[in-house]
This record gives structure tokens, sequence and C-alpha cells, in this order.
């Protein structure tokens, strides 16, 4: 899940100009970075991001509706599923189908193990945010920000298709990004000279994003930041008015989304000892 947050954080500094150059680079830890600029590479990565990374997105960041009637590429055949692709420098880009009606462009990357769509896409998808809708933080130049969590009906690839899946609203992006939440549900093989990917189903879990550290994470992730606001408020006798009324309805407001985790969990019989 790490990798996966580095990842949304770098796409985070990209705009929204699907037609903006997008430069990628690998870190001595082995995590992947986007950037838009390549003054936002750091020094010593800028040649492997000039060399290797650069790509122009071509998505015009409109989201189609499916109908059957429509023709759509890929095939199956004996069990397995063939994807075209169009490259986008050393990245892959493919359309997919999501909760079963809406056609939403995706950059491919394995090495990433989350789901991320733009931000616009979640009318289209019938999605609706409030205040109690699961958030995930992440952590940009700018400081952190939170992005809503939802959970997929469905996110399909020539048929490919894999349910349950949760996935982040970005609204800075206009062309989704797929990660190993997807792929790990595969055996792939890229071709790139036909540019098509082959997917053949394995035996991994229904949902790979839905173990004990991802509900740990999310329990995690709204626990401590109440835990700490509730001290914070013990602490401080001499708050004024106004500011101790704006803390306690932020209290509220995580109160609200532990209660909405909860009652997710309860649905999915997540164990107590994972809401730690």
């Amino acid at each position: 899940m790490r990798r996966w947050a580095i990842c949304l954080l770098a796409l985070l500094l990209q705009t929204s100009d699907a037609s903006a150059e997008i430069f990628r680079w690998t870190d001595e830890a082995g995590n992947l970075h986007f950037a838009q600029s390549i003054q936002q590479v750091p020094p010593r990565y800028r040649k492997q991001a000039l060399e290797g990374s650069a790509a122009k997105s071509k998505s015009d960041g409109i989201f189609q509706t499916y109908t059957k009637s429509e023709h759509h590429p890929g095939s199956r055949a004996g069990g397995k599923y063939r994807v075209p692709f169009v490259a986008e420098g050393s990245l892959m880009r493919v359309t997919a189908i999501v909760n079963g009606h809406v056609e939403i462009p995706f950059l491919i990357d394995t090495g990433a193990s989350g789901v991320s769509l733009p931000a616009s896409a979640a009318t289209r998808l019938g999605i609706s945010i409030g205040p109690n809708t699961q958030r995930v933080t992440m952590q940009t130049a700018n400081g952190a920000i939170e992005l809503p969590l939802v959970r997929l009906a469905s996110v399909e690839l020539a048929g490919a298709r894999v349910e349950g899946l949760m996935a982040t609203l970005n609204p800075t992006m206009s062309i989704g990004l797929l990660g190993g939440a997807f792929f790990n549900q595969f055996n792939y093989r890229v071709d790139p000279a036909a540019n098509v990917i082959t997917l053949e189903r394995n035996h991994a879990p229904a949902v790979p994003n839905q173990g004990e550290e991802h509900w740990r994470r999310r329990f995690r992730q709204v626990r401590e930041p109440l835990e700490q606001l509730e001290t914070y408020l013990r602490n401080r006798e001499g708050l004024n008015e106004t500011r101790r009324e704006e803390l306690e309805q932020k209290r509220l407001e995580l109160e609200a989304r532990l209660n909405a985790l909860e009652r997710e969990a309860n649905r999915d019989s997540v164990p107590r000892a994972w809401r730690r």
C-alpha cells in the first residue's frame, strides 16, 4: 500500500491537462514516481526520467457510457483475455468498463498496488461523496490532502472482470491509474510488438486489497487523528470559542467517518483484531 500512496502522491503533482508530458522514475527503494515537469524530478533521477519515462497522455478526459451493442476491442479465447493498449512512452493506456456501464481510460502500472479514478468520473458512476465517505490521507509537496476512498462494483478489461475493488477519487487526474489490485487477479504477459496484454485468471483472493493490512491502515488513518484531536482539546482549555467550535466540528466529522467505517467492516465481516 505504501507504493500505491507514493504513486498517487506523484500523480497529485500533475495538472488536469491530459496532454501534459509525464516523467517517470524509480528511486533507490524501488518506489515508482510520476511528475508533470522535469523540475519536479529530483536532480539525481532526471537522466533516468528523460531517457525512459517521458510520455504524452492522449486521453481527452471524456467518459463514455457503455452499451452492449457497441463494439469494444479485445477478445477472449481459451480462458485468456487479450487486451489492446496504446503505448504512452514506457506506460500503457487502456479503456476499462467501470461499474458495468462507464468507459474510463487508465494508465497501467502493475508496480503500483491501488486503483485511482479522476474525481470527475464519480457522477457518471453514480458515486456520491459526502461527509461520511471514507478518505485516505496523501502527503504532497503542499502538505497533506484527503482523497475519497470508494468501492467499485466492478472493473473490466476485454471481459476480464474484478469486483469490489477500492479506489481513490483524485480531483487533479484526467486519466485513471490501474495497479496491482486488479492485475494480481491474473497472470499477465505484455506483447509490445502487438500492443496487447494477455490476462489469464489465477487463484488470488477475490479482493486483494481487503486483507488485514488494508483494514488496519484504514482504521488507523481515522483513529489516530481522532485520538490526537481529542487529546489536544482536553489539554487546551484556553482555546478561543471560534477555534474550539472548528475543532469540535472536525472531531464530529472524524467520529462519523469512524462509524461509517465500522459499518462497512461489519458488512464485510472484518475481524475486530483488524480494526486497531
